[in-house]
């Protein structure tokens, strides 16, 4: 399998994130820009709709698919993104997942803001309520002993 991954634009992502965090006018601009497997991406990871993991199978949106694994903690997954070029896609489930400062860091170092808005986003949700695939948005993430680390990422991506 060699998948290939569209390459989103900044507002994409940035889109993507506020549509995480339950924005509905971001979740309709997902839609009307034709960026439905970012759509479906939102309903699995906020709502845990199963029909979204199949509507990106379906469409062939394997490393997006990879992406929720590894934000699940499949490290297969997370290698998978890695080989294929996705390492902004990794970089933000080892943020989100492990608590990763490094993985941040790199984020921010290699002009990836949006993406580490993105994982912001992810990681705010995964501390707040409600159900999603995995369990996600409901706790997922325990808070870690290096929870702490995430409010200096966030004070780092406002600085950066």
């Amino acid at each position: 399998m060699n998948p290939k991954q569209k390459i989103y634009s900044e507002e994409e992502i940035l889109e993507l994130a506020e549509a995480i965090r339950k924005n509905e006018t971001s979740f309709k601009w997902l839609l009307d820009n034709q960026c439905m497997e970012l759509a479906a991406l939102t309903d699995i990871l906020v709502h845990g709709k199963a029909n979204a993991n199949e509507w990106l199978k379906k469409n062939k949106q394997e490393l997006l698919c990879a992406f929720v694994s590894a934000l699940e903690g499949d490290k297969n997954s997370l290698l998978l993104l890695a080989k294929n070029g996705c390492n902004e896609w990794a970089a933000v489930a080892n943020a989100v997942r492990n608590n990763e400062e490094d993985a941040f860091s790199w984020l921010l170092k290699n002009n990836f803001k949006h993406f580490a808005a993105l994982a912001i986003a992810l990681k705010d949700r995964s501390s707040g309520s409600g159900k999603a695939i995995g369990g996600f948005g409901a706790g997922f993430f325990e808070r870690k002993p290096g929870w702490w680390l995430w409010k200096r990422w966030k004070w780092k991506a406002k600085q950066a």
